[in-house]
């Protein structure tokens, strides 16, 4: 017979210090909202991933074509940009601790789209 805590949807308990005890939040997984709300986050992520890491390799010729720039220094730009992104990382980890993820998340998705739709302008 299966206990209380092995529900899906109930709390299980969660030992802290002394004996004491924290009630763990429920599984959200079981039912539809649930599933909806992973497929939604993982779409999020392979896009996110997709244009932040691998979307420079296929931009690199055109854009050292377009605009006369050799491709050592495309790569020093991204380099600099990783390491840019690896110091900031701790600042803006403080703040989605403070503040939660949602807005600083939302504004950094606008600002790639933004990027993106720049990158796609040939003026030249």
């Amino acid at each position: 017979m299966m206990d209380r805590s092995s529900k899906a949807g109930s709390s299980a308990q969660i030992p802290l210090r002394d004996g004491e005890q924290a009630h763990a939040a429920p599984v959200l997984l079981h039912g539809s909202s649930g599933w909806s709300m992973v497929l939604a986050l993982g779409c999020t992520t392979i896009l996110s991933y997709g244009t932040t890491q691998y979307l420079f390799g296929v931009l690199e010729v055109p854009l050292a074509t377009t605009f006369a720039w050799s491709r050592a220094e495309l790569s020093g730009a991204y380099a600099l940009s990783l390491l840019v992104a690896g110091v900031l990382g701790v600042p803006v980890g403080y703040l989605v601790a403070r503040s939660g993820a949602r807005i600083l998340m939302t504004v950094g998705s606008v600002l790639a789209g933004c990027a993106l739709i720049g990158l796609s302008q040939n003026e030249c």
